[in-house]
């Protein structure tokens, strides 16, 4: 799911290899570079840091996409969520072919209903019922992981095992010469 907003843009994706911060810091320069030299601005573009979360898919896909397609309601550009033409909730909804073309939104319809003609409406609906739903990244662990217990206590042990690496790294040692 996506959402392009006059200042920030929210993605929910996957990828299969651990660089989404490499991809996404290109993403970013090269199109601040460009749109600071097409229209002579001076600055930064986008508002915030860049920030990334595991997310356990099965457990938080539809929530995350819903709230993801809700931003510009909350922000009030548009009533309805499918007016807005700059995220991914019409391609979700059947109103239009993906502007994405690698875009899975079935990923998420699939969970909402194993039939793929009721998933659509079933989406809108839900859409619906939680216009006022809180950010579901407050409820994630240390800003890193949103999901399951069982999937939040995995991504902890692997942190705290990284940074117990970390710890127990042999420094390398320096002699001092008066």
């Amino acid at each position: 799911a996506f959402c392009l907003m006059p200042n920030h843009y929210h993605v929910f994706l996957q990828t299969p290899l651990a660089n989404l911060s490499a991809g996404l810091h290109e993403l970013n320069a090269s199109y601040a570079n460009w749109l600071r030299c097409k229209h002579r601005l001076v600055g930064h573009v986008f508002q915030g840091r860049f920030k990334s979360i595991l997310v356990d898919t099965e457990t938080y896909a539809v929530n995350l996409s819903i709230y993801i397609h809700l931003n510009p309601c909350r922000w009030r550009l548009v009533e309805l969520p499918e007016e807005y033409e700059w995220s991914s909730c019409r391609d979700y909804l059947g109103l239009r072919a993906p502007l994405v073309p690698a875009l899975d939104r079935q990923r998420v319809l699939s969970i909402v209903s194993s039939r793929d003609d009721q998933a659509p409406a079933l989406y809108k609906s839900l859409l619906r019922e939680r216009r006022e739903m809180d950010d579901p990244l407050k409820q994630a662990y240390r800003r890193i992981a949103l999901g399951s217990p069982a999937f939040v206590d995995r991504i902890r042990r692997l942190v705290n095992q990284r940074a117990v690496e970390r710890n127990t790294r042999e420094l390398p040692v320096r002699t001092i010469r008066h």
